[in-house]
């Protein structure tokens, strides 16, 4: 683990914050594009 790794690790747990809120979004749109590929695609009988 190189201490570059270190430092962006300790910077991203400073703004956990805004991490939070990043993961929340990415939950989001993965949530409608997951909707969106099953409602397009035809539920199995």
């Amino acid at each position: 683990m190189s201490r570059r790794a270190r430092t962006r690790i300790r910077r991203a747990a400073r703004s956990s914050k805004r991490a939070i809120a990043t993961t929340i979004l990415m939950v989001t749109v993965v949530a409608l594009v997951a909707g969106t590929v099953m409602a397009s695609v035809p539920a199995p009988p």
